[in-house]
Order: structure tokens, then C-alpha cells, then sequence
């Protein structure tokens, strides 16, 4: 759970610096950064269940 809170920081500040760079298009950036966190809940939530089943 650490590591993934770690992983979820570092993406709100690469975010943060794509926004600043490119107040353009942040709504795609925004979708990205979602789709990129739902990813990530996803593989956790699977690498638990196969963590859980063969330990």
C-alpha cells in the first residue's frame, strides 16, 4: 500500500508539471491522469489476488 501511494504522488506531480507546461490541452492530460490511476487500482487490485493465492 506504501508503494502504491508513492507511485500516486508521483504521478499527481508529474501531472502537475504537464499542466503548467501545457495549459492547452489539460483536459486530455486530466483523462490521461485517470486513466493512469483507474490502471493502476486495477494491476494493485490483481497483483493482491495473486499475491493472496500463492502465499
Amino acid at each position: 500500500m506504501q508503494m502504491y501511494i508513492h507511485i500516486l504522488i508521483v504521478g499527481i506531480l508529474i501531472f502537475l508539471t504537464v499542466f503548467f507546461k501545457d495549459k492547452a490541452n489539460w483536459r486530455k492530460h486530466l483523462v490521461r491522469f485517470i486513466y493512469f490511476v483507474v490502471g493502476l487500482s486495477i494491476f494493485n487490485f490483481l497483483l493482491n489476488l495473486l499475491l493472496g493465492k500463492t502465499l
